[in-house]
């Protein structure tokens, strides 16, 4: 009886739709008489319920290997629990709906459908798997189960070859419609309907009129949508934006804002359907946005249904490689990663996790990563601008421990670290440790930044009790740029404390850019002038820098250059200690100013020195001849501000050689460039220097009377700029200073452990006679400090 209502109701419409262009509205039932299936009870049997709104395109014949619109390819659906299948339908020319995707003619088996019967298509060829061709009965039966929440969607074809025959498409949805109703299958079944409006408008009468929902397969916009009253939009992949990975307007709040539900073809894994987008980035946000869909098509559901729960699943923070890959992912679209967080907000690491491929640093993070202890161990090796465990990281990482390896091949500008290779202002490492070696070994390079735990810091971020004891080696032939190396950061914007370094560092180059290079036991470079701390620091390893640089390189156990000069607001060091061999291995040139550097156990630079303690030698070779500038001390290479509670134990080594006429050695300070005051402070070591010690006690040479271009040696202090007045309130000395006399490389040796020599031993020149040493008698005593 309902098959004569329907067919009696298609005549209606379809002499109603006689006079009507595609852009006309025949006259309309009136809905409101019409009962909602969803909301009435009307005993047939529904689909069980779905945990997925995936639809499965042809089945999923791509994925399963069986041929398209087959029903090994539905049953395959059905298997992946689907919401439902998408499949094609014609109607052919006894009355039936056959299901198959038709060639660019719209021919199946070489046959027009519609003029052909549903025995004669299957006559005329099998499916490549053995299979007839099925019909919409036979798909209806692999559905209509209780045990199955599997729907069919059936994509009503249009037909365009050899012209567009509407009415084809029309008895398609017509026959389909009466076939679900005499099969009591109403449920098991939804349309999707070609772009033609004329096709479009009948059918939604039909599926109406049977109670099945339909949607339209058209690209226009949610207003228009909203005006013709259709059940939901059905929109190919590419017509929506670049965010969601298409190339058109389309987005998911522009339907939502109009109340419109939509579904979008194809989410795919790879490349193949004109339709799909199978960017990564895409796909990433499908998973994250599956639920405001009302389905997403894809020809690789398994694979697809697996990405969504995956970015759906809320985990108990990281336990494994496969949880860590997930993380990944996550903070792509959720820089906190809050699917991974505790009760307390914090992401734990649980099990010590080592990464069997090739590691990709992450998106910025900005929640926060607690290691919990355990070891996460990768192999990095790449040419990332920024790279670590984070690329860039505006969060907290606490308590982790890095092993394994990274190695950058980066010849543009690179910022590397084992946790992170930049830090935003908002970013905090604290307790972490690195065992990972760290390495570049490249013809050229721009800026490069490398340290064991950071690369390049931001002010504002928090830098506390974290370990490197991985060895970082760096080596550019021909850089173009600068380079910051340190054992725990390349750059510091920030204090850091209570931070130690365990691992050997080497920063070598053999081409000058005239660029100045930085190599330091904890830090490389210090922000200038903001009155940062460092504090609290430990270097145990060796530091060595082998630049051909002619510029003012620097060097030292704790921070190569703290940028302490600034009168103002200058960089603290405190309560650090060295027992480290600092190292300036400059090539052997012929060229003056090649490998220049200043260097000193605790820095390379200024700063306000208090409680330091230095055990490593500080030693400095090569060099280029003539006056190649070597500023050299037990401390510090360069001192502008004042020195309290210091201690040098390590002996400081001028080995650059007679021929560089321009070498500062000091037991505590290689140079002093402003007033500053020495109180408690202590040498108990040896001073040697090898260049050419061209003075006569405090007399200058004839040709260089203010010792612009001449070698000096001083128990405390190597230089003294002119007009500059060193105060020494009190200090102890105990070893002996060797210096070199003569061109015959004859040496004088100054023992200073039981007698305080005099002024123009204890600082080794003074520029003019503005310039001096002063100190109370009795200020300065020889006495051993080493326990």
């Amino acid at each position: 009886m309902l098959k004569k209502i329907i067919s009696l109701t298609a005549v209606a419409v379809a002499l109603a739709l006689v006079s009507c262009t595609d852009d006309e509205w025949p006259a309309q039932p009136d809905w409101s008489q019409i009962p909602n299936p969803d909301a009435v009870e009307d005993g047939l049997l529904k689909p069980a319920a779905c945990t997925n709104n995936i639809v499965a395109h042809r089945g999923g014949a791509a994925e399963c290997n069986a041929p398209d619109n087959s029903l090994a390819s539905l049953r395959y659906a059905i298997e992946q629990g689907c919401y439902a299948s998408e499949c094609d339908i014609y109607w052919t020319k006894d009355d039936n709906v056959v299901v198959a995707h038709a060639d660019g003619k719209c021919q199946i088996n070489g046959m027009h459908p519609w003029e052909h019967t549903l025995a004669e298509l299957r006559a005329a060829g099998k499916l490549s798997n053995g299979e007839q061709l099925p019909s919409l009965e036979d798909f209806i039966k692999e559905v209509k189960k209780e045990t199955c929440c599997t729907r069919l969607w059936l994509d009503i074809k249009n037909i365009t070859y050899p012209a567009t025959l509407t009415e084809h498409a029309i008895a398609a949805t017509r026959r389909s419609c009466e076939i679900a109703a005499e099969m009591g299958a109403k449920h098991f079944v939804e349309f999707i309907c070609t772009g033609n409006a004329t096709v479009m408008k009948s059918s939604l009468t039909y599926a109406r009129a049977a109670g099945i929902p339909i949607g339209w397969m058209n690209n226009r916009s949610a207003g228009e949508y909203a005006t013709l009253g259709y059940d939901w939009a059905n929109l190919a992949a590419p017509h929506m934006c670049a965010e969601a990975g298409g190339k058109g307007a389309r987005t998911i709040e522009e339907f939502e804002k109009e109340g419109i539900v939509l579904s979008v073809y194809n989410i795919d894994r790879q490349a193949g359907d004109g339709n799909a987008v199978y960017a990564s980035e895409a796909i990433d946000y499908y998973c994250q946005n599956a639920k405001r869909f009302k389905a997403l098509c894809t020809n690789y559901p398994k694979w697809l249904i697996a990405k969504i729960e995956q970015a759906a699943k809320v985990y108990d923070g990281i336990r494994s490689e496969a949880d860590l890959q997930a993380f990944a992912a996550e903070v792509v679209v959720d820089p906190t990663a809050k699917r991974f967080q505790n009760a307390a907000g914090a992401v734990v690491l649980h099990n010590d996790i080592t990464v069997a491929g090739a590691w990709r640093p992450l998106a910025d993070f900005t929640g926060v990563f607690d290691g919990n202890g355990k070891t996460l161990t990768v192999n990095y090796s790449g040419s990332d601008e920024q790279a670590g465990i984070f690329a860039t990281l505006n969060g907290t990482v606490k308590n982790l421990r890095v092993a394994g390896s990274f190695t950058t091949a980066a010849t543009a500008k690179v910022s590397l670290g084992a946790i992170a290779g930049v830090l935003g202002e908002t970013a905090q490492i604290v307790g972490c440790v690195n065992t990972a070696a760290i390495a570049m070994d490249v013809d050229a390079s721009g800026t490069t930044i490398i340290g064991g735990i950071f690369g390049k810091g931001t002010a504002g971020c928090v830098i506390a009790d974290n370990t490197n004891k991985g060895t970082i080696t760096v080596h550019r032939k021909t850089p173009d740029d600068s380079a910051a190396v340190g054992g725990v950061g390349g750059f510091a914007y920030s204090d850091v404390s209570g931070c130690v370094n365990e691992g050997e560092i080497r920063l070598s180059d053999e081409v000058s850019a005239k660029k100045a290079m930085y190599a330091g036991g904890v830090l490389g470079r210090l922000d200038a002038g903001k009155g940062y701390v460092v504090e609290n620091c430990r270097n145990e390893a060796p530091v060595t820098l082998a630049t051909a640089q002619v510029a003012n390189n620097l060097l030292g156990g704790i921070v190569a250059y703290a940028n302490g000069e600034n009168n103002d607001t200058p960089n603290t060091i405190r309560n650090c200690e060295n027992r480290g061999h600092v190292l300036a291995d400059a090539p052997v040139s012929e060229t003056a100013n090649v490998g220049k550097a200043r260097m000193g156990g605790i820095c390379g630079g200024s700063a306000i020195f208090t409680s330091c303690t230095n055990y490593g030698a500080v030693e400095a070779r090569g060099g280029g001849k003539g006056a190649t500038e070597f500023s050299i001390g037990g401390i510090s290479g360069m001192i502008a501000h004042d020195a309290t509670d210091c201690r040098n134990l390590g002996d400081v080594l001028n080995n650059t050689g007679k021929e560089n006429l321009l070498a500062h050695t000091g037991g505590l300070f290689g140079w002093a460039t402003l007033d500053f005051t020495i109180e408690d402070c202590a040498l108990d070591a040896d001073v040697v220097s090898t260049t050419l010690y061209n003075y006569d006690g405090d007399k200058g040479l004839i040709g260089d009377p203010t010792h612009e271009n001449s070698s000096c040696a001083g128990i405390l202090v190597g230089r003294i700029k002119s007009k500059i007045v060193v105060t020494v309130k009190s200090a102890k000395i105990h070893g002996k200073m060797t210096r070199t006399i003569n061109a015959e490389g004859q040496t004088k040796v100054v023992d200073f452990t039981t007698t305080v020599p005099a002024d123009n031993y204890l600082y080794g020149a003074v520029q003019d006679a503005a310039a001096k040493l002063v100190h109370e008698s009795g200020a300065i005593t020889c006495a051993s400090t080493k326990q």
